[in-house]
């Protein structure tokens, strides 16, 4: 995970220096889910491109495939599991956010979900913070206490969503939610939330009070507004404006600041990047390769 944060450092800033060539995500709707179509290239990440499945009721839910190409020929260096490089990629943007964002006092973290996207959010924040406590948010016991076994850190079930977030300095949202998994309200002065959860205009998974409340910050702010439901739910609703918006690599290159006090609350959305996928596949390509793992074909 500590690599992978470094990988998705490099993925925001090369994404905010416009130097790649990224077309737009291509989605197919089908009865039971969407499949996803995303590709990439920058001179200083590589290229690949990704094929990724989200079925809700499917087990395992998410499934995919990540192919890592030679930037001079166009030659397949690498075939990748996409769920697995999914998880780890988003878990590890959050934890760019987390280190970025989040207090330094931070101790107590959230996670709402209980998926494998939860998982590496867990890992993620507890990685980029020293945290106590991670409190888990779920409604099915059976489902939460795998999720525990499953997760390395120190976990702790709640199974009222409205109990954990007023007690955690850290929030990650990773659900499917087509409502609002929290109640800004009740957020404490200095929490920061990560989501990254839902990526269509009809998914939200945090509520209006949480946006009016925070200052945003995206993966990039053209794919915030065709992607992330809650954003653009405020957006409409005169809760906020795109151009206060800032996306994480301006933080990163020093062109935006962060966070600006210890009260304030910040809020990140990713709503999932193709240079997300070049970085984290070519780190992991890379590893391989210098470890000797994977099978030769």
């Amino acid at each position: 995970m500590a690599e992978a944060i470094v990988a998705m450092r490099d993925a925001y800033a090369a994404l905010s220096s416009g130097t790649g060539s990224v077309p737009q995500r291509a989605s197919m709707q089908s009865e039971k889910g969407v499949t996803l179509l995303m590709g990439a290239s920058f001179p200083s990440l590589g290229l690949a491109t990704k094929i990724v499945s989200v079925f809700p009721d499917a087990q395992p839910a998410i499934r995919g495939l990540v192919l890592v190409l030679d930037p001079e020929t166009g030659a397949v260096r690498a075939t990748i599991d996409g769920a697995a490089l999914t998880a780890i990629r988003t878990g590890a943007a959050s934890g760019v956010a987390t280190e970025l964002l989040a207090p330094a006092r931070a101790r107590v973290g959230c996670v709402v979900g209980n998926g494998v996207q939860a998982r590496t959010q867990a890992i993620a924040i507890d990685t980029a913070r020293e945290l106590d406590r991670i409190l888990v948010v779920g409604r099915d016991p059976e489902r939460v206490a795998r999720f525990i076994d499953a997760t390395q850190p120190d976990v702790r079930a709640v199974l009222e969503p409205s109990g954990a977030p007023r007690d955690a300095d850290v929030i990650c949202l990773a659900t499917s939610s087509h409502t609002p998994v929290i109640d800004g309200t009740t957020l404490r002065p200095g929490t920061h939330v990560n989501a990254v959860g839902s990526f269509t205009l009809e998914m939200r998974e945090a509520d209006v009070a949480t946006i009016r409340r925070a200052r945003i910050f995206v993966d990039q702010i053209e794919a915030a507004l065709e992607e992330a439901g809650e954003l653009v739910h405020a957006l409409e609703a005169g809760e906020t404006r795109a151009e206060d918006w800032t996306e994480l690599g301006a933080v990163i290159d020093g062109d935006a600041s962060g966070r600006s006090s210890a009260e304030e609350v910040t809020f990140f959305k990713s709503v999932g990047h193709a240079a997300q996928d070049v970085a984290a596949g070519a780190r992991a390509y890379e590893n391989a390769l210098r470890m000797g793992l994977g099978t030769k074909l």
